[in-house]
Order: C-alpha cells, then structure tokens, then sequence
C-alpha cells in the first residue's frame, strides 16, 4: 500500500493500463487481437486481426475443463489462447478440449483388415 496522492496516481495508472489492455486484446479491437485458431497435430496457426498469422508450437502443459480450454503457446508474444465454452459450438468445443488432451482430433477410424 502507497499512502497518499502517489498511492493515488498508481493506482489510476494500474486501472489505465489494465483498461487499454482490455481494450486492445481482450476486446478484439486491436490490430494484434486473436481472430481464429486452426488445429494441427502439435501446431496452431494463429490468424490476428491485421491478417497475420503465425504458426506456433503449443505446449504440452494445457488446461482443460467443462468450461475453458488454455492453451499455452510457445515462442510467440501471445502466451496462452483462452477459449471457454460459449466461444464455441458444442461439438467444436469438444473437438478443441480432444485436441488439448490427446493432442489430435476425434475422426472415423479405420476400416479393419479383411481376413
């Protein structure tokens, strides 16, 4: 705890930042907001709001619930892709939290052999 007018100042400056955060990221407006993210097997192409998109290496320690996914992403300025549950439809909220947890999508499987 800052007394006084400069515990005063700081905390206008945290919330003011905390505020343009928000706005620039977390409320898509910015030029750098996340748009989509296209699963692969160890991958995602992450396409921002500028057009860019990056392919990034996910990490292995993700979390996933009923209700979120959290994906950490390697060797990008953004750190970790948050999804909850209303982002998404319900199968592909499913196929995400199957991508999180085994690393692949459900598919058909394969014809057995004949023999």
């Amino acid at each position: 705890m800052v007394p006084g007018a400069p515990g005063l100042a700081l905390g206008i400056a945290i919330a003011a930042l905390g505020g343009a955060s928000a706005w620039r990221v977390a409320l898509l407006r910015g030029p750098r907001s996340l748009r989509a993210v296209e699963l692969a097997a160890d991958t995602l192409a992450l396409s921002f709001a500028n057009g860019a998109v990056i392919r990034a290496k996910a990490s292995e320690r993700r979390y996933v619930s009923r209700f979120l996914v959290a994906v950490p992403v390697r060797g990008t300025p953004l750190r970790t892709v948050f999804v909850t549950a209303d982002m998404l439809d319900r199968e592909s909220f499913r196929q995400l939290r199957l991508w999180a947890l085994w690393g692949r999508t459900a598919g058909v499987a394969p014809k057995p052999l004949a023999g």
